[in-house]
């Protein structure tokens, strides 16, 4: 049976960081490197393993991954101007025959292998599946403004029927590629792979994700990162090696 395929997206500005942060170390290695090496044993054709980076550092990552163990082993893609475009410039390199493709953003670097295997199976089941965590905080809608311009509440939806996405989000090949086009056909940029599936009438299924799965987005998130890798070592609740790496 085929493999099925991985697409890790790493092509962001990091504007909000202020710095490319999936250079940046965590446990030993850039923050690029966990996600691949957390997530290679479900996916071990490396050839159906993509990685999606800015077109200006496409050799910069290659000489990156070839320092890094060989379960980074991935194919670097030049990706485009959103994440959208990124995503779809490797999937259009994924082999027709390749069952699923599961698409994680690189700045979630503690993504465990256990919650992605879930997302897999259940993607399996059901066509597409996500990883999610249910809503912590009460939610707030923004309505009309103040009348000086200050937002304000329009509505507080329940908070039972609310959850944050994560990645992976997996979903059958063929459904991607459906989805993909028919976002190109409306001229629509979703903001998931999973709001692209359900444009197209497919309802991805939520995987509760129990564990720490943040996504990098400020330089305060990265110490988090860091703290949490220090304490699964620390716990030995991680397998990974951390090799010695030139600098």
């Amino acid at each position: 049976m085929a493999s099925d395929a991985l697409i890790v997206a790493a092509a962001g500005h990091s504007e909000r960081f202020g710095r490319d942060k999936l250079l940046l170390r965590a446990g030993g290695l850039p923050l690029v490197a966990h996600a691949l090496l957390r997530l290679s044993p479900l996916f071990p054709d490396p050839s159906r393993r993509l990685l999606v980076v800015s077109p200006e550092r496409v050799g910069e990552f290659r000489r990156l991954l070839g320092r890094l163990p060989s379960d980074c082993a991935a194919t670097v893609v030049a990706g485009g101007a959103t994440r959208f475009d990124s995503v779809a410039a490797a999937l259009a390199l994924v082999p027709d025959d390749a069952p699923l493709t599961a698409i994680h953003d690189g700045a979630r670097p503690l993504v465990t292998a256990d919650a992605a295997g879930a997302c897999l199976a259940a993607a399996r089941r059901h066509g597409a599946a996500l990883l999610a965590h249910r809503a912590a905080d009460t939610i707030k809608v923004c309505g009309a403004p103040a009348s000086d311009g200050t937002p304000a509440v329009g509505a507080t939806p329940d908070r039972a029927s609310l959850w944050a996405a994560e990645t992976p989000q997996v979903a059958r090949t063929d459904w991607l590629r459906e989805a993909f086009a028919e976002c190109r056909r409306r001229g629509v940029t979703p903001t998931d792979d999973a709001q692209a599936l359900e444009l197209c009438g497919h309802r991805p299924v939520l995987v509760e994700n129990r564990a720490s799965n943040l996504k990098v987005t400020r330089p305060e998130d990265l110490a988090l990162v860091r703290a949490i890798l220090a304490a699964r070592r620390r716990d030995g609740l991680s397998p990974l090696p951390i090799p010695n790496l030139p600098r």
